[in-house]
This record gives C-alpha cells, sequence and structure tokens, in this order.
C-alpha cells in the first residue's frame, strides 16, 4: 500500500531504487483493471479484457479466454477481439472454433472472430486465414457478406500479401456481385501491385458504384514520377464525380503523381461543400504551387465559408510550410472570438502552435472544453503537454457521468492518456478504484485501452460490420 501510495502521488524514486515510474504505472493499472473482469455490468468486463490485452502479456489469455466465452454478446464480443490485440499462442484455432460454428459464424460473434483472425501476424494465422476465405465461395456470398467483410476489414491492419492468392480468386468470381465486398477486395489487392488486378482497376474507375471507383483509387500504387496510365480517368473523376469522396481521393491521386492539372482542379475543389475535399484542395495547391500559393489562400481564407476556413486550417497544419505573421495574427484573433464556431477557433489555435511553436493556454482550454471531434481533443492535449499543461485538462474528464455523456467523456479521457499518460494514468488508478463509480469504469477502460491499442486504419474503418462498428470505432 505505501509503494501504491507512492505512485498516486506524483513522487519519483532513483532509478537505482525502483523501475521506471511509467513501467510501474503501467502494472498497476493492468492489476487494477483485472479485477473488472468479473464485474457484474459486461461492457466493463469486455473493457477490461481489451485493457489487458493492450499490455501483451500472455500470462492473461486463459483469463482473456473466458470473457471470450461469456453468456453476454458485450462482452464475449470484445473478449474475442481482446484474444487477436493479445496474440497470445493458440488465438488463431480459437477463433477458427468460433467461425466454424454454423449458428455463430455470422452473429456479432462469428463477425468479430472473423476480424480478429484476420488481423493477426501473417505467422499466426496463414494458413487458417486462406481456408477461411476459400470456404466464402463454397456458400451463398450474400448470406457470408459481413463475414467477407470482416475479414477485410481486419486484413486492411496489416499486409495481406499472404493472402493474395485465395483474395483474388474471390476478387475474380464472377458470383461475387455486391459491390462493397468487391471495393474491400480490391481496397486489400491493390497494395500488393499484381497485373491480373489491372484490369479491375479499369473497369472499377468507371463503375456506377462509388466505392468501387473510390476503392480502383486506392488501389493505384504508381510510384511517384512514374507513368501513369489512369491520369486521365483521374482528371476527369476529380473534375466531374458527383461523390466528394471519389473527387478528392482523384485530386490525391494526382497530386502524389506531381500532374499539374491538378493544380487548377484544387481551385473548384477549394469552393467545395465537403471540408475533406477543401482540405486535399489547400495541400494540392501549397505542395503544387509552393509559398505563392500560401500567400494566395491566406489573402483569400476571410472570403471563404466557416466550414472551408476550418479545413484550411487543418491543412496547414498538417504541412511543413510555415504561415505569414499577418496571418498569424488573424488565427490568433480567431481562438479569442467566442461569435465564432468552437471547432474553427480549435483549429485556428492549433495552427498557432505550430507556427509560433507557444500554446495560447487559454484558447486550448477553451477549445478542448467545446469541441467533441477525436482528433481534435488529441491534438490539443499534445499541445497543451508541450508546455507542461495536459493535467490542467483533467478538471474537463467528470466521472461518473450520465450515458450520453460516456463517448465525450471517453474521448477527452483518452486524448489526455495520449498526450500525458502520467498524470492521467494516475487518475485513472483513482477512478477504478472507487466504489461507487459504476457503469462509468467501461469509461475508465475504454479510454485507457483506446490509447494503448492500434487504432482503425481509414481503408479498415469504411469495411467494419455494423456490429463491430461501435466496439472499434
Amino acid at each position: 500500500m505505501l509503494a501504491v501510495g507512492f505512485l498516486l502521488s506524483g513522487s519519483m524514486a532513483s532509478p537505482t531504487q525502483s523501475p521506471e515510474p511509467e513501467t510501474a504505472l503501467e502494472r498497476l493499472l493492468y492489476a487494477d483493471a483485472e479485477p473488472h473482469l468479473s464485474d457484474a455490468d459486461p461492457i466493463v468486463r469486455g473493457e477490461a479484457a481489451l485493457t489487458l490485452a493492450s499490455g501483451r502479456d500472455p500470462h492473461v489469455y486463459p483469463a482473456l479466454l473466458r470473457v471470450a466465452k461469456d453468456a453476454h454478446p458485450d462482452a464475449r464480443l470484445r473478449g474475442i477481439l481482446a484474444l487477436s490485440f493479445l496474440g497470445a499462442p493458440g488465438t488463431a484455432q480459437f477463433l477458427a472454433s468460433v467461425l466454424n460454428d454454423r449458428e455463430a459464424r455470422t452473429e456479432s460473434a462469428g463477425l468479430a472472430a472473423a476480424y480478429a483472425l484476420a488481423r493477426l501476424p501473417a505467422d499466426q494465422s496463414a494458413s487458417v486465414l486462406a481456408y477461411q476465405l476459400s470456404r466464402l465461395s463454397e456458400s451463398s456470398y450474400k448470406r457470408q457478406r459481413d463475414v467477407l467483410l470482416a475479414l477485410l476489414a481486419g486484413l486492411l491492419q496489416r499486409d495481406p500479401t499472404d493472402q493474395c492468392a485465395p483474395l483474388q480468386r474471390l476478387l475474380n468470381d464472377a458470383s461475387q456481385k455486391d459491390p462493397r465486398s468487391r471495393s474491400a477486395l480490391l481496397t486489400a489487392l491493390g497494395p500488393i501491385g499484381t497485373a491480373a488486378t489491372q484490369p479491375w482497376i479499369e473497369s472499377s474507375l468507371a463503375s456506377r458504384s462509388p466505392e468501387l471507383r473510390l476503392a480502383a483509387l486506392s488501389a493505384l500504387s504508381f510510384p511517384p514520377g512514374a507513368e501513369d496510365s489512369f491520369a486521365a480517368a483521374a482528371v476527369r473523376l476529380c473534375g466531374h464525380d458527383p461523390e466528394p469522396r471519389v473527387r478528392t481521393a482523384a485530386l490525391a491521386h494526382l497530386t502524389r503523381m506531381r500532374h499539374l492539372p491538378a493544380l487548377d482542379l484544387s481551385a473548384t475543389a477549394l469552393r467545395s461543400i465537403d471540408a475533406g475535399e477543401v482540405a486535399q484542395a489547400v495541400r494540392t495547391a501549397i505542395q503544387l504551387g509552393g509559398n505563392p500559393m500560401r500567400h494566395t489562400l491566406e489573402r483569400q481564407f476571410e472570403y471563404l465559408e466557416p466550414h472551408a476556413q476550418r479545413a484550411v486550417l487543418q491543412a496547414l497544419s498538417s504541412l511543413d510550410n510555415s504561415i505569414s505573421d499577418e496571418f498569424a495574427d488573424t488565427c490568433r484573433a480567431l481562438t479569442f472570438d467566442a461569435t465564432r464556431p468552437a471547432d474553427l477557433r480549435a483549429a485556428a489555435a492549433l495552427l498557432l502552435c505550430k507556427h509560433a511553436d507557444q500554446a495560447p493556454t487559454a484558447a486550448l482550454d477553451t477549445a478542448f472544453a467545446s469541441v467533441h471531434d477525436p482528433r481534435t481533443l488529441t491534438d490539443l492535449a499534445r499541445a497543451r503537454s508541450a508546455n507542461g499543461g495536459a493535467h490542467e485538462l483533467l478538471r474537463f474528464v467528470v466521472l461518473p457521468c450520465k450515458l450520453d455523456e460516456e463517448q465525450l467523456q471517453t474521448d477527452r479521457l483518452t486524448a489526455l492518456l495520449r498526450a500525458d499518460s502520467s498524470h492521467a494514468s494516475r487518475r485513472c488508478i483513482e477512478w477504478l478504484r472507487e466504489e461507487d463509480l459504476g457503469r462509468s469504469r467501461a469509461v475508465v477502460l475504454r479510454a485507457l485501452r483506446q490509447s494503448r491499442l492500434p487504432t482503425q486504419t481509414e481503408p479498415s474503418r469504411d469495411f467494419v460490420p455494423a456490429a463491430l462498428r461501435l466496439v472499434l470505432h
């Protein structure tokens, strides 16, 4: 108990007297999470399993396996996913047994097992996964659609090269007609760059399905500067496709290939009502047009709609180019203008942090208390951490909380754990020991595992079945 109190107080012992403080904190966190594997709330049990999996200690495998066999679906689904993050010996065989259960296969447990199996490293899962993929062509694609999507979503979390042959067979199967399944297959095969995939890219670029057009663009893998046989198709999609995501992906491809027509296309994209397309337009303009284009964007900024202004600020923050002192003054005024949207003020404050290497503390704190976007919260917490003040944002995490506030509190705590793990981790230990925290323990555990486990890649996120989306996102 003395050691626990010592760590929670924030004191640090000499390195010669005790383990490195962060390691000791991690051990305390996992020790405090483990009893919640038996919590009365099934979501808490499942979140405890995911938290323990983030520690990668193979000794917890039997405990996680019990949760993966839990009678309640909320606990079982999370327990199955936890096994894949742990990756202990025997995991692939257990997951395959769940998939081989005809009743469970197309339910949430089977979908979780499919995703979990596919994201395991190839040396643990290659043969088992190849068998499961081959089984899909032996039954109804319509009934197995979500199983296939779960397998592909998991596979997109790692290098899918070891599954090239079964994936290509599924793509070539004429009875496979579902556009979303085809787009997932094409997205998985694209980076591998096989010659057999090229005809599918060409036909998909002209498909009526926006999902297939988007997948085809993501599958284009020419090295920068190489001859691009699909440039004309990308220009056409960028200028005329009705879907903003397709236009954005086409513009990104043209920019990566440094096709100069992309500079003119970016001027049109800058007027889009879609924030993602505007952000890509800014990146294209600066990457191809350099500082003169940046100065032009700064002069046009005040005439843009708020969504476009936010996209411009976020895009500028993602690039290495600096902003002018005059535009920095514009951003500084914007951060303190209470009449402007909170996410716009947050974007301005974050760009200022990068430009001046000095965080406007009051603006960052106000933004953290006002915005809901998880990525923005993490960026704000990291900006505050740069001046040693991220722990002061812990006051905005209020637990216990109401059910409709759980997601926001989880995202705030996750952001702080990613930015300043020691202070936030100590507070998590205290929360886990509070007897009256109730269901809000799930908030603490979910934030802990979200800050430690790998995040979903964007292509994978697009294909996750609805039954898994709430847990994985």
